[in-house]
């Protein structure tokens, strides 16, 4: 890890989930785009009822997946590897 070469190719691919796919949207848009292109090919785009569960339960399913990353974030709170050496950046 000392010898790992930082290029701005590589901090990308590794900040590529915080800043979205390679600079675009975060992962909530591309979802909620995906959820608008599947209600807008079943025709569903204009039926109130639908749209709004679907959106809901888009939503809903992301704040869950929030919740767990917080919780196994800070279940297993440790020390990361730059924090035991400094020369690691």
């Amino acid at each position: 890890m000392e010898n790992f070469e930082r290029t701005p190719r590589t901090n990308g691919l590794a900040l590529m989930w915080q800043y979205g796919i390679y600079g675009g949207p975060n992962v909530h848009v591309l979802w909620n785009r995906l959820v608008s292109q599947k209600l807008f090919e079943e025709r569903l785009d204009y039926n109130t009822p639908w749209a709004a569960r679907a959106y809901a339960m888009e939503t809903v399913e992301l704040i869950d997946e929030y919740i767990a990353s917080q919780d196994g974030k800070y279940a297993y709170w440790a020390a990361r590897p730059n924090q035991f050496d400094p020369s690691i950046t």
